[in-house]
């Protein structure tokens, strides 16, 4: 008889709303008489993916958050589950020898109590949560076990519970990438390392009221046909339809009135114009240095030069 591997295949319990793991023969076999594979769970196993409810003895030792443009990710690991769960997971189950089970919960806040405004620079829709799903990857002993559906929009919240070799289960990472950039977690004291993403963990900062233009500077002739100020604006490293801010971060103005010609925040004088689904918006995004406070700078037809504070 041919060697046999055992897979394991998710599929939806009906009465927990929960995936469970079951036990699937993936193998070639000579007609003879097939063996059922193991029902341990191996290294980097999903033993149970999704669940809402409480899975039994799934209490965590270790927090962290993780801020994404589609919203801040409360995390938490269970590490001391051992090798085996009796309850909540459908069934029991028990980790392959030299393996443990890690437990995983999370629980996004989709900018809950954040404006329209911010979440349609963030996702591109200020109302639904359509932003794409974080791909999340638990890294052990230099292997990579994905974590399908964690943190999606369609599973805001939830628990897993995953195997990993013993030895290494200390030195385990959790990697959320978001449109290419990623963030690092370590299991074992709920250490991030956020990198540019590091201001999405508090979106209150993010965004700012508003600022009104000088009527006294406008020149005689600008004061007829010309009126300006920033109804709100946002300091960001990431804008959905421009990206991460690689070098610097987007500067987000929300600008009303009209009349002006240029228009320029610190260094960039060649903004991005972005949607806005408020009409009498004008939405401009430049990319400069990250600084306590920047000026946005509006120029008009008969020279008038309206410097704004922001910040």
């Amino acid at each position: 008889m041919a060697g046999r591997v055992p897979v394991r295949h998710l599929v939806r319990g009906a009465s927990a709303g929960l995936l469970l793991a079951v036990p699937l023969l993936a193998a070639c076999s000579d007609g003879g008489d097939e063996e059922p594979a193991s029902d341990r769970a191996v290294a980097g196993e999903v033993v149970a993916a999704g669940q809402t409810a409480p899975v039994a003895g799934l209490a965590t030792e270790q927090t962290a958050v993780v801020g994404l443009p589609s919203g801040v990710v409360s995390l938490g690991f269970a590490t001391d589950l051992g090798d085996a769960l009796d309850e909540g997971v459908g069934e029991p189950v028990s980790a392959d020898d030299g393996d443990v089970l890690l437990g995983i919960t999370w629980d996004r806040d989709r900018l809950t109590g954040r404006s329209a405004q911010l979440r349609e620079v963030l996702t591109g829709d200020p109302i639904r949560d359509t932003a794409p799903a974080p791909e999340v990857s638990l890294q052990v002993e230099g292997e990579s076990y994905p974590l399908p559906g964690l943190a999606a929009p369609e599973q805001p919240r939830g628990q897993t519970v995953v195997a990993v070799p013993e030895a290494a289960a200390a030195d385990a990472e959790l990697t959320i990438t978001y449109d290419g950039q990623g963030q690092t977690v370590e299991v074992a004291t709920g250490r991030v390392e956020a990198g540019i993403a590091a201001p999405l963990a508090e979106p209150a900062a993010l965004e700012h009221g508003s600022a009104e233009c000088d009527p006294a500077e406008f020149s005689a002739r600008d004061s007829l046909t010309s009126a300006c100020g920033v109804e709100r604006w946002f300091d960001t490293p990431y804008v959905a339809d421009l990206g991460w801010s690689e070098t610097g971060t987007w500067v987000v103005v929300d600008l009303t009135g009209q009349g002006w010609r240029r228009a320029r925040v610190d260094g960039d004088s060649t903004p991005q114009q972005l949607p806005a689904r408020a009409g009498h918006l004008t939405r401009l995004a430049f990319l400069v240095d990250p600084a306590d406070q920047h000026t946005l700078e509006l120029t008009f037809p008969a020279g008038s030069v309206q410097r704004i504070p922001l910040g």
